[in-house]
């Protein structure tokens, strides 16, 4: 115990008294673009430290910062074109994603086809238009990249024009009509609508919920059925899980319950039946992707795939603006960094974007001690304060497992500054 302490009290005397940053210079990989033109063999180490998972969650902490988005962005291609993934599940309508796809193989451009149906954050992001660019060249291949959602219906045009309908349409051809002669569907409908369409207020008639709620423990039942799942190939669950998906968006907002478990019920789907043997890319909000400790998506990830399964690679900022989607609309400056973060180490080391590999670093023995040093990170949201206490290794007793696989940072965020998509 004495040496492990003395070893310990070393290496951050070390660090300490090491002005040129020599550990960030060891253990840091440069990035020179945030785009597009970021070189292969910058993303060769982030490509060596996700070795065999099947999943990388691309974690960023809020919905409007464009390079972040063009570096994820780049990524997704290089892990299509290098590492073997094939499926991009993007935190946005499952079923209006899967109708996506179907457009853009029938020949549509993707940047077109996600217009009003992928949120308009990514949509409408010029540092993605790339991406879908890339989607489009490859859609004819023989190994496409596959766009999908991962979340509940909300607000995709797919989802509102067609959802409902599709389900009476399914009641009928199985034999189900007599559900939409109870007394509770008109308001079902209404409620689902609502629900669908993000409508403020959310609930504007209590009965309509209540009937909301009834309705479901009729279909429930039903959509579950696992040789219906059979006989209609899947579809009466696609239908299940995008009611589950609006069921658990209302309690959300209602009693503030995550909703995480319903994503991670559609990944569950998408990856063992639709897409089954596929590796995944899973671009999501850190407040869904970072494991918590609890019930986020990265923990209900991780608990079912594995921690080799599942590699989560987030993204934080050391300054620069970025647009407030989730409430004001407005471009908001991050915070100062606070002593004893990451950001602040790595600002006091570097000049430069890049990213660690803590997957890698905590098969060495001798850096266990250095990397806990308590250091905190920007996890969930930039302007939260207090900063997490959380340092990027899990506690003692945990095998010493990374929080995140890999940390990207980003000298100077910029803000989305959503794009018309005209004249494609």
């Amino acid at each position: 115990m004495i040496l492990a302490a003395a070893e310990k009290s070393f290496l951050a005397n070390e660090r300490k008294d090491d002005n040129s940053g020599a550990w960030f210079q060891k253990h840091s990989h440069v990035l020179t673009s945030l785009n597009e033109s970021c070189a292969d063999s910058e993303l060769a180490a982030f490509a060596e430290d996700v070795g065999e998972a099947r999943f990388v969650v691309l974690c960023a902490q809020s919905h409007g910062e464009g390079n972040v988005f063009g570096l994820q962005g780049r990524l997704v291609q290089y892990l299509h074109q290098h590492c073997g993934f094939e499926v991009l599940a993007m935190g946005s309508g499952m079923y209006d994603l899967l109708q996506v796809w179907e457009d853009i193989k029938l020949g549509q451009h993707a940047a077109t086809a996600v217009l009003n149906n992928l949120f308009y954050m990514y949509s409408r992001c010029p540092q993605l238009r790339f991406l879908f660019e890339y989607i489009t060249q490859c859609r004819y291949s023989d190994y496409p990249l596959i766009l999908a959602g991962c979340d509940g219906p909300q607000g995709g045009r797919k989802s509102t024009e067609d959802l409902l309908a599709h389900l009476s349409h399914f009641l009928e051809q199985y034999g189900f009509i007599e559900l939409k002669e109870k007394v509770c569907w008109s308001g079902f409908v209404r409620a689902a609508e609502r629900i669908i369409s993000r409508s403020k207020p959310l609930i504007d008639s209590i009965s309509d919920v209540h009937d909301f709620q009834k309705m479901l423990k009729l279909l429930f039942p039903i959509l579950g059925n696992n040789e219906l799942h059979q006989l209609s190939n899947d579809e009466s669950r696609l239908l299940y899980l995008s009611l589950e998906g609006l069921q658990a968006q209302l309690v959300e907002l209602q009693v503030g319950e995550k909703r995480d478990w319903q994503m991670f019920s559609n990944i569950k789907w998408l990856a063992e039946s639709v897409y089954s043997g596929k590796k995944f890319i899973i671009w999501v909000h850190s407040m869904r992707g970072l494991p918590s400790g609890g019930n986020s998506l990265g923990d209900l990830l991780r608990d079912y795939y594995g921690m080799n399964g599942v590699y989560i690679a987030h993204f934080t900022a050391l300054g620069g603006c970025i647009t407030d989607y989730e409430a004001s609309q407005n471009t908001i400056a991050l915070p100062h960094l606070s002593e004893g973060s990451w950001e602040a180490e790595w600002e006091k080391a570097k000049n430069e974007n890049g990213y660690i590999t803590f997957r890698s670093l905590i098969k060495d023995a001798v850096l266990q001690h250095d990397l806990y040093n308590n250091l905190t990170f920007r996890r969930f949201r930039y302007c939260d304060e207090p900063l997490s206490v959380h340092n990027v290794i899990l506690p003692e007793g945990t095998n010493s497992q990374p929080i995140v696989d890999s940390l990207f940072f980003i000298q100077k965020v910029e803000p989305v500054k959503l794009s018309s998509m005209e004249g494609i």
